[in-house]
This record gives structure tokens, sequence and C-alpha cells, in this order.
């Protein structure tokens, strides 16, 4: 992994699971989200690679791993560059980038038959190799890391326990009185904020920290397992240290990614632990959509989760509807509550027959009169004209055809002159624009509309196949109720439809989920989005990945315009992606001068003036921020939260920094180029 800092992501390359299998994908983390790169261009399948972000030239550089390319990442595509000289080839090499001198630093690795003891620079166009008078012995799988306030290269291990400091003309053996014991294929980065080297693993669950001059092994309460070969990488947009994956005892590897903040580890980017069975409402007055239960394997849990549009946070609520599983929930928007009725309790191996209400806090069980048998697969919908919860079908050892309505107190059943028939495993959902609650499937093909009094069968020139076990929503922005997924005759199903109220119609988005059954579906009413979690996707196996599937606009941080430079060249702004509901959004400096006034400025809407050879971007700006940077020139602007607004989706600003810099060509200042930022998802 690199940290892309211009684009503020961070990024990841190959890698291998279980020894076996090496893989050729690109990732980018934003904030706690990993999104998959789909680029052109790309290096081919490997791992015990090197990857470090090149900051002079805005490029993530990527190095060997059985082979001796050298590749580069622009944000779009990979680039296979030709050096006339290069490193040979080789794996368990390690690289930094020296950021005063601009040189990306290798050193050592495994040729396949000998350990290396060659350091090598690269300035973007050549590799040269170094050869100092004193140098580390042959090794691989160690770690380098660049110690911004020691203008350092910091290399650790290789199946040993010394420290070594590179000065960019010779390697220099620390002996620091404590140090962590004898390992390799642990990991290390620099935490700019706390100003230290973080080191953690490498066959056990021990982080350390190096300040220049000593080791300290820090004991947090919670730790990310033992592990080995795994990444890490400092996020200096939200001051964090990202470990992701690894190889842990016995030879499993992960996909867990934990946050490192200078005091405790927490693990990143959880996510609900049942991937099927569950059921899924988006609750308006929170803006939240709320998961609960679900299977995991054959167990049912009785876990509550929300989804904020970036996050799963899990709740703790003081009371709790039993575990279970294929039960039904619909968000009461008169009420303001979350409605779950019925499913299949394991532990007792019997139908529920409980009426449950979240409130954002805690559940609260009903007890209605009259109510539905005992009964689960059946659906749930909320019809909005009529402020009424809508229940049709299920199963109780037999497929069921009532229909019942809640109006937050009681249950009352209806009597339609026409209904679907017995059926379960169907999916219901409430078109907003034509006041109906749509049904489709439950073994057949067929597509309903209850009006509040009776069922009525429209006759849709296409429709979907028949199915069981699909997700069903309505997304009110596009006013289409959208279906994915399912189960037919032995298979699972990976197609999208949408019903406009008149026919069904296919579509072919360019990504989807792969094939499965029993994932629910929800629309995030203020993110304008449709939110999909789990399902099963083969004999045995379910995913627990979260989709989101929308006309979005991707969140974008462009340079643009020329600097003025000064005492230490021009200044660099960079910024985190300014992406809806980014909670820790900041604009960061980098080479200002040393202890220097420096001023974030941010406009909507602007023209570009010239200033000199410089281009000024905030004759009007909207919003100021005045910060003196530190002994190294860096200074940040604090950090903000981004609305999670879609009427700001696609609005564009302009932000721009200024140093007080006597050197600085414009009436004593210098000033960075501008950014064009975004606002998207």
């Amino acid at each position: 992994m690199a940290y892309d800092v211009a684009r503020q992501r961070v990024v990841l390359f190959g890698g291998v699971e279980s020894r076996y299998t090496a893989f050729a994908d690109t990732w980018e983390r934003v904030g706690s989200i990993w999104t998959r790169r789909a680029p052109a261009n790309s290096p081919t399948a490997r791992s015990h690679h090197a990857m470090t972000y090149d900051l002079a030239r805005q490029r993530v550089v990527l190095f060997g791993g059985g082979d001796a390319q050298t590749w580069e990442w622009d944000g779009n595509n990979w680039t296979l560059r030709s050096p006339v000289i290069s490193p040979s080839s080789r794996n368990s090499a390690a690289l930094t980038f020296d950021i005063v001198r601009q040189r990306v630093v290798l050193f050592g690795g495994v040729d396949g038959t000998r350990a290396l003891s060659d350091t090598w620079e690269w300035d973007g166009s050549n590799w040269s190799q170094r050869s100092p008078a004193v140098s580390p012995s042959a090794r691989f799988a160690h770690s380098l890391a660049y110690d911004l306030a020691r203008q350092r290269v910091v290399l650790f291990g290789g199946f040993d326990a010394q420290t070594w400091e590179w000065d960019g003309n010779n390697w220099t053996l620390r002996s620091p009185a404590v140090s962590p014991t004898r390992r390799a294929a642990h990991a290390m980065a620099y935490d700019v904020a706390r100003q230290r080297v973080v080191l953690f693993g490498g066959g056990d669950a021990q982080t350390w920290e190096w300040d220049g001059s000593s080791w300290t092994q820090l004991l947090p309460p919670v730790a990310p397992p033992r592990r080995a070969a795994h990444a890490l990488v400092y996020d200096a947009a939200r001051q964090r240290v990202v470990l992701f994956g690894g190889q842990d005892g016995s030879g499993g590897t992960g996909a867990d990614s934990w946050e490192w903040d200078g005091r405790i580890w927490s693990r990143s980017s959880a996510s609900p632990v049942s991937p099927f069975g569950h059921a899924m409402a988006y609750d308006g007055a929170r803006a939240r959509v709320v998961l609960f239960g679900g299977y995991e394997g054959i167990a049912s849990t009785s876990d509550t989760w929300s989804w904020d549009g970036s996050d799963w946070a899990q709740h703790s609520p003081a009371l709790s509807p039993s575990t279970r599983g294929t039960h039904a929930m619909a968000y009461d928007a008169g009420r303001q509550r979350v409605v779950m009725f019925g499913g299949w309790i394991t532990g007792s191996s019997t139908y529920a027959q409980d009426t449950w209400e979240w409130d954002g806090n805690t559940w609260a069980q009903r007890s209605p009169g009259p109510s539905p048998s005992a009964r689960a697969r059946h659906a749930l919908a909320y019809d909005a004209a009529r402020r009424r919860v809508v229940l049709f079908g299920g199963w109780n050892g037999n497929s069921l055809s009532d229909t019942w309505q809640w109006d937050g107190s009681t249950w009352s059943q209806q009597a339609p002159a026409t209904n679907p028939g017995a059926r379960d495993g169907h999916a219901m959902a409430y078109d907003t624009a034509r006041q109906r609650v749509v049904l489709f499937g439950g073994l057949d093909n067929l597509t309903w509309e209850w009006d509040g009094s009776n069922w009525s069968q429209p006759s849709p020139a296409t429709s979907p196949s028949a199915r069981q076990s699909h997700a069903m929503a309505y997304d009110e922005a596009r006013r289409r109720v959208v279906l994915f997924g399912g189960y037919e005759r032995g298979n699972n199903l990976s197609d999208t439809w949408e019903w406009d109220g008149r026919d069904w119609s296919q579509l072919s988005p360019a990504t989807a989920p792969s094939e499965r059954a029993g994932q629910a579906m929800a629309y995030d009413t203020a993110r304008q989005r449709l939110v999909l979690f789990g399902g099963s996707v083969g004999f045995e196996t379910a995913s627990r990945a979260t989709w989101l599937f929308a006309s979005l606009t991707r969140a974008d941080a462009q340079v643009v315009g020329s600097p003025c430079s000064g005492s230490n060249g021009p200044p660099l702004l960079t910024s985190n992606e300014p992406y809806l509901g980014n909670r820790a959004f900041r604009l960061e400096l980098l080479s200002a001068r040393a202890s220097s006034i420096c001023v974030f400025g941010l406009a909507s809407g602007t023209q570009p003036q010239p200033i000199g050879p410089c281009t000024l971007y905030l004759a009007q700006p909207i919003w100021s921020w005045f910060v003196l940077s530190n002994w190294a020139g860096f200074a940040e602007t604090p950090a903000f939260t981004l609305p999670l607004d879609a009427a700001l989706r696609g609005r564009a600003f302009y932000t721009q920094a200024f140093v007080d810099d006597p050197q600085g060509p414009a009436v004593g200042l210098a000033f960075s180029s501008g950014r064009r930022l975004v606002l998207g998802d």
C-alpha cells in the first residue's frame, strides 16, 4: 500500500491469498471505504512487491514482485516505465520516499536464490545505484519509513533486530537501549502528526514507535491479531495509520482494516455479521438505513446496525428482539418508527409472531390484540398515502395468502376481493408516485399492486423471471421500483430490473453485485441511492459487501493554475476527497516556510486572475483559515464535515493557500496552485 497525498487516498495493489492466488487488483480507500478501480493498464498479478508515493511527482511507484519492472499510478491508470538502468528482479524489497532529496529509496530484497544488500534511488526518470561506505547486510522482508522530522530513512528488521538510518549518502547503524525483537514481514509507517515511525507485527501483535533515538513498545487495550506480511500506511487526511490484511499464524490471510490514532487500534469498516436472511428499512427521521438480524451460517443473530451513507455502526439497545432471520421490516414515516414482524427463530426452531418498533435508540415490543399468525419469509411495506404498514403472505410450514395492515397500535386483517395467492419469499415496495404497494415473485413472476382496498394484477409486456428471496426498493429520485437478484430453480440471480408502473425493464449497470439471494435493500433518501447488503452467493458462501446503486457524481479534486514559489519552492496544497458526508475534510500545505503564517481560502465559483507568473483563484473567498506552519513547513486547517446533502452533488469550489514569505514574488507572498473541488460521492 501507499498513500496518495495529492488525491488523499490509500492505494493498494496486488498481494497473495493463502500463498496460492496472486492478485492484480487496484483498490483505493477514502475514509473507511474501499473502492476497486478498473484501470486500462495494470501490472500483472504479483505479491511481495514494494510501493511508495513520490510526493514531488504525485505518483505511486511500484517495483518488483518477481520481476524488475517499475510501474507508476497517477490516480487513473498504471504506466510501465522503461529506465535504462534498473535494480535486478526481486521480491520482498522495501521502498520509501525521501521528501527532502525527492528520491524514492529502495533497499535489499531477495532474487529467488540470495538476499540482497543494494541501495537504489529513483528520481522519476532513472534508477541509480548508490555505493555507501557502510550498509546494512543483505536482507529481505524488512521495512522502510521516512522520518520527516529527522529527515532520515529508517530501516528495521529483515530477520534481525537492527535499526539503520539513511541520510542520502550513508547508512548508520543505531544502537537504541530497547528494541523490537528480531523479525521479518512486519510493516512500518511514519505518523506525521505525532512524528513517530510506527511498527506493527511481523509474527506477533506488538506495536512499537521510533522517535529518532529510542524504540518504545506501546500496550493499547485492543490491537489487531498477530500477523505478518500485512501493509501499513499513514492516512494524512485523517491522521491515522491504516493497516490491511496479513497472514496469521496458521497460514490464513485476512481482509480486515485497522486504524491507529497514536493511542488505540480500532477495527474500521465494520459491517453486519449476518450476511443473509436479515431485513433492512430506511429510517427517514434519522437518515439511516437500519438492519436487524439474519443468518450467520446456520445460526441467526439479534444484532442491530445502521448505515449513515459511509459506515456501518452497531447499536447496543437496552431491549432487543430475539435472534431471528427471514423476518420483515418497514419504516412507518408517520410515526417515525421502524416496524418489524415475525421471522424464524433458529434456537427454538419456531416461527415468531411478535411486533417490534425501533425509535433510533432502542426496540420496543408492541402487544396488539389481533395479530398475523407466526410466520417467516413474508414481506412488509409502508403505504404512505394511507399511513399503514402492509403485510402479505409468508411461510409457517405452508405458504400463506393473507393481507394485514398495521396502524401503529392495531393489526387488522383485510378481505380484498382478489389477492396474489399463497406465496413466500416474495418482495414488496411502495411506489410513492403512484401510491401503490408493489409485490413481485414468490415462486412465480407475477406483479401485483395494493391500493389500500384491493390487489390488482397488471399485465406488463416484459417481466423478470420467477424467483424468491430477491430484494426490492423504491428509488424516489427516479420514481422506479428496483429489483435485484434472488433464487430461481436452483440458481442465484444477479439481474437488475425496474418497474415504472406499466412495465418492467432490465438494466445493465457496468458493475453489479454477483449472483445472490437472501440480501436486503433499502433506499437512502438523504443520499439518493439504493443500499444493498449481503446475500447468499453460493453453497455455504455469503457476502458481507455493501453496494450502492444510483446516478452518482464522483467527488474530485484537481490541481489548477500555476503557483508562486517561495524560499522552499512552490507551496503544495492538498486536500482529501470532497465527498458528501466526509467528516474529516481538511486542507494541507507542504513546503511552506518554517513557522510562517499560512492563509487557506475557499471560494464558490471564480474566474482565475493572473498575478505575474501565478494564478489567483481567491479574489472573493467565502471562508478563510489562518494557520501557523510548523518547523518543517507543514500546515493544515481544522477538519470539518461536508454535509450529506444531495443538493450539493456536483457543486464546484476553489481553494488556494498563501504563505508569508519574503522571497515570494507577489507582495511578500508565495502561494500554491489552486484546487478545484467538486462535491460528490
